[in-house]
């Protein structure tokens, strides 16, 4: 008798990344990061707080908690016991977590939420890109917000 719960019909268990992506641990992602590393001092305490998404739809509150508490910036409540650390529950300013559990957070939430979490946000948009008007972004986050 299996101990194991049976598998979703439809699941996903380490994809194959698509050819125009380097998967980080293979040799050229390894050698990509060597020589980055001196160009980009902030790798190390981003990975010190390396954090999972609690869901799926949760990647952008992952990010922005990863680079709260590497730029050790106090949360101001706690978030476990007597841990005052930043983790996705904690961030419900802008937006309503249950919303942000099916929808996401766009550039403009997450920049707000950094915002009201003691955090300096800048959002940088490039031209926009193809037919649709789609295009990238970036947030730039550094400490000492002004809450």
């Amino acid at each position: 008798m299996s101990l194991k719960p049976p598998l979703a019909t439809s699941s996903f268990y380490q994809r194959v990344l698509p050819d125009s992506c380097i998967a980080f641990s293979s040799p050229e992602g390894q050698q990509l990061l060597i020589e980055a590393l001196p160009e980009n001092p902030s790798y190390f305490p981003l990975s010190e707080q390396f954090h999972t998404q609690a869901d799926p739809a949760f990647c952008g509150l992952g990010s922005l908690v990863m680079v709260l508490n590497a730029l050790h910036i106090d949360p101001g409540r706690q978030w476990k016991g007597p841990w005052r650390w930043f983790h996705e529950e904690l961030l419900d300013c802008c937006k309503d977590l249950g919303v942000v559990q099916k929808e996401g957070i766009t550039l403009d939430e997450f920049s707000c939420l950094a915002a009201c979490n003691g955090a300096r946000a800048a959002t940088f948009r490039p031209s926009l890109v193809g037919d649709r008007g789609e295009g990238g972004g970036a947030v730039g986050v550094e400490a000492g917000g002004n809450s």
